[in-house]
């Protein structure tokens, strides 16, 4: 890219001259530079018909002697266009993040203060252009303003002055859409005003995670990043083993905590937030345990990301790793995971994606049913359901991630490794953004190749919501993991106005849309409670003392577990399955309560115990061939018992008669590993009322016969003491 660089250079100088006559021009300059003093020019004489001057002073006034107020200018000059001819911008107003003021020391006399705000003489004699921040509405879609001016010489300029000061902000839709984005596409497709984090307000009024480190496990972070450096942890990245160059971690990282202001690239949702990397610690899953041991130690990390996840449908339980989760919550760590990207992949045993509904269970491992997770879904561009984002119970949220264009969608603005060759860059099919000879307006705004535009899936949406996190515990240190958790949901926002559609098979729905709880609080398994809103959820935090939800949540949640067995009782005859049944659990405990108090629920957590499959001698009815032999436990290379497991749906109902699905029927699961029982969360009931004297139920339906339905098997609701 050097070559190309000194190449535009020496075209700029050859055609200087015809330049100024068409008002054409390019540069890569970032912002404006002192130069030498102009040569002196003859006092400007009225011009009846005024022609373009055919060689514009190449070194406009730009020295800091303040302005001239007693200079007088005749105005009749053609202006010569800074922006164009010599690449000088203003920088330093950001109608995101502030200041909404910035200094012109090189003009002597302003003419005309721009469209979008005010140029005004400071007590230094230097003029200042300050913009109208309460014109800034969600539809307000400019990048800069201009402003013309006189140099002492009265020579009459324009030059923009730039609206954001961090050149590919315009562009970041996830963090302001007013539906004129285009992410640097090609594609043609624009963003969908209000698809968005809803971050600017937040910012505005100082919370931006300063204070806060998140810790990123992830499998790369470029540390010499020029958007990422001043942001990491003094106490450095940790890497275990991982030589990946493929800029998944730096993506991640930047959407989180890239450096704001700088004139670099982009920025993140907490730009004032630290990082620490934790790389080479995913695979294999137990060497988690190393990583959150870690974290643990280090006091500073509050936010823990989590842009990964499994393929493969298994379950293998870790007790160790579910204790260390537990600590982190109690010591008030946010984690934040992501929910997968296989909604389509039925794994060729089910029929899922023809019907339209999840084709993968995103509760594979401990940290997907951790009851303090924050487990989170994506949105593409024009606030749909991405095509790849896993649905589940156990969502909480969901966050812009994109999608494909393909699905008329954008994908997401990120950092990327460092030049042309690492990351996202070295793909041989690459965009013109990707490869550096992307223009607009004569710029190239990615020569070097540090930063990518097609960075898409859950592993982007995830950061996001760990931003979020960030700026919230910056607003307010003292929030314990479940306030957050509320914060979030319960100022989530529905992403789309489009109807949801539900989905009914086998006399039974597997698809519910949206259902409003007890609460009032609406969920969907494909959205959470919705796309997060980070500048509502600040508001909630500030005035959580006068929300009972938030209130409530300071303390620890008490654990009410139901684990005699339930009466169940035969609803086969109501569905087009084998099986039909509803178990109802009774006779809540925990270690310490008061029977007498009304509890509020945070979530709900059913292990279905030895439930399992008649063997075919023991069926008295006509079954599938699949079902000969099934089990919920994992069978290597057997596709009959996958077929047989994706046919099983499991429904909980809570107290107040709210039920939510947690395996859909058709969604691929492929057994445990480990012998253990099936765990399942649901999120779905947050804010219900719940006494230990309640019956929660659980509902399970199958193609297979099924057998000792939840016998063994428990139900544990999460509740805070009202």
């Amino acid at each position: 890219m050097k070559s190309a660089k000194i190449a535009r250079a020496v075209m700029l100088v050859l055609l200087f001259g015809s330049l100024a006559a068409c008002g054409g021009g390019s540069s890569h300059d970032n912002g404006p530079a002192p130069d030498p003093d102009p040569q002196p020019q003859p006092e400007p004489q009225p011009d009846p018909d005024p022609q373009p001057d055919p060689d514009p002073d190449p070194n406009p006034d730009d020295d800091n002697s303040g302005a001239d107020p007693s200079l007088e200018c005749a105005g009749t000059q053609v202006t010569v266009d800074d922006t164009a001819l010599y690449g000088r911008k203003v920088a330093g107003a950001d109608i995101l993040i502030g200041p909404f003021s910035v200094s012109l020391p090189f003009v002597k006399k302003i003419r005309d203060g721009g469209r979008f705000g005010a140029v005004t003489l400071g007590a230094d004699n230097r003029y200042v252009y300050t913009f109208d921040a309460a014109g800034l509405t969600d539809e307000f879609s400019e990048t800069a303003d201009d402003i013309t001016y006189y140099d002492r010489e009265c020579v009459l300029h324009s030059r923009k002055v730039l609206l954001y000061s961090d050149p590919l902000a315009p562009e970041m839709w996830h963090l302001r859409s007013t539906g004129t984005e285009t992410a640097y596409s090609d594609s043609g497709i624009v963003s969908s005003r209000g698809t968005d984090l809803n971050v600017r307000r937040a910012w505005a009024s100082g919370f931006s995670g300063r204070g806060i480190t998140v810790a990123v496990i992830d499998e790369d972070v470029d540390d010499n990043h020029r958007d990422l450096k001043d942001n990491l942890s003094e106490k450095g990245t940790l890497r275990r083993s991982s030589n990946s160059t493929s800029g998944h971690g730096t993506a991640v990282s930047s959407l989180i905590a890239a450096v704001a202001g700088n004139q670099e690239g982009v920025r993140g949702v907490a730009y004032n937030a630290k990082l620490r990397g934790f790389v080479g610690y995913i695979n294999p899953l137990s060497n988690l345990q190393d990583a959150y041991t870690e974290i643990a130690r280090d006091e500073d990390i509050r936010v823990v990301n989590n842009s990964w996840g499994l393929g493969e449908p298994t379950f293998q339980s870790s007790p160790v790793r579910r204790q260390l989760l537990d600590d982190l919550a109690e010591s008030g760590v946010v984690f934040v995971k992501a929910s997968s990207n296989y909604f389509a992949n039925n794994h060729g045993v089910s029929i899922c994606a023809s019907r339209g509904i999840s084709c993968h269970l995103p509760m594979n491992e401990e940290e997907d049913i951790h009851p303090a997770s924050i487990i989170t879904g994506a949105v593409a561009s024009d606030g749909s359901h991405a095509s790849y984002s896993d649905e589940g119970s156990n969502l909480l949220l969901t966050a812009p991630g994109g999608d494909y264009s393909s699905h008329n969608s954008l994908s997401v603005i990120t950092a990327d490794m460092s030049g042309c060759y690492l990351g996202a860059a070295r793909s041989a099919e690459t965009s013109s953004f990707l490869n550096g000879s992307y223009q607009r307006d004569g710029e190239y705004l990615n020569a070097s190749c540090d930063y990518r535009n097609e960075f898409t899936g859950t592993s982007a949406a995830t950061p996001l919501v760990s931003g979020a996190a960030a700026v919230l515990l910056s607003r307010d240190p003292s929030l314990t993991v479940w306030q957050v958790r509320y914060a979030l949901a319960g100022t989530a926002r529905k992403p789309s106005d489009r109807p949801e559609v539900t989905a009914r098979y086998q006399g039974i729905y597997v698809y519910q849309g949206w259902v409003d709880n007890s609460a009032g609080f609406s969920f969907s398994n494909r959205y959470g409670f919705g796309l997060a809103d980070t500048s509502a959820a600040a508001d909630k935090v500030a005035d959580c003392k006068n929300d009972p939800h938030c209130r409530v949540r300071a303390q620890e949640p008490v654990e009410f577990i139901a684990n005699e067995d339930p009466v169940c009782e035969d609803i086969s005859g109501g569905v087009m399955l084998s099986s039909g049944y509803r178990c109802v659990f009774r006779n809540f405990r925990a270690n310490s309560y008061d029977s007498s108090k009304t509890y509020d629920i945070e979530n709900i957590t059913v292990n279905i115990g030895a439930t399992g499959f008649k063997s075919s001698v023991d069926s008295s009815v006509s079954v599938a061939e699949f079902c000969d032999g099934a089990s919920f436990e994992f069978q290597t290379g057997s596709l009959n018992n996958k077929k047989a497991l994706a046919e099983v749906q499991i429904d909980v109902e809570s107290p107040s008669g709210t039920r939510n699905i947690m395996k859909p029927l058709y969604a691929t699961y492929f057994g445990s590993k480990d012998g253990t029982p099936l765990r399942l969360l649901s999120n779905a009931f947050m804010g219900e009322d719940f006494r230990p004297s309640d019956s929660v139920a659980v509902y399970l339906y199958s193609t297979c016969p099924l057998m000792n339905p939840m016998a063994g098997g428990s139900v544990t609701v999460r509740a805070f003491e009202k």
